[in-house]
């Protein structure tokens, strides 16, 4: 299965595509990467379904257009999104819900995929 998945523990993830506001915690935070067919509004409702009280039971503390961010007692979540070519990427920040992201991640891959 093909699912491009970028990660790394150095700090906050600064490609040209992430915006540094979107995740300014420390350098405990992992950050993912990864592209999928769901537009960048069903990206961001599956995360808060997810990951959000209905979900992992997360409380969602920011959210703007491209963006929302989850946190709780078992960790955060920072989703960024963005339209590319066709595509949605999404980029995922985490601290202390490392699993739970990849299996985020699967889902809005393979699901969008399946169709």
């Amino acid at each position: 299965m093909p699912l491009a998945v970028e990660s790394e523990r150095t700090g906050p993830f600064t490609p040209a595509r992430w915006s540094p506001r979107a995740c300014t915690w420390g350098s405990e935070a992992v950050n993912y990467g990864t592209s999928t067919r769901y537009s960048p509004g069903q990206v961001l409702r599956m995360a808060e379904a997810f990951f959000g009280p209905a979900g992992l039971g997360l409380e969602v503390v920011a959210q703007r257009a491209d963006s929302v961010e989850l946190g709780g007692q078992k960790g955060r979540v920072s989703v960024r999104v963005q339209s590319s070519g066709g595509a949605t990427e999404a980029f995922l920040a985490t601290e202390g819900l490392d699993y739970q992201v990849r299996q985020f991640m699967v889902e809005i891959y393979e699901e969008a995929h399946r169709h």
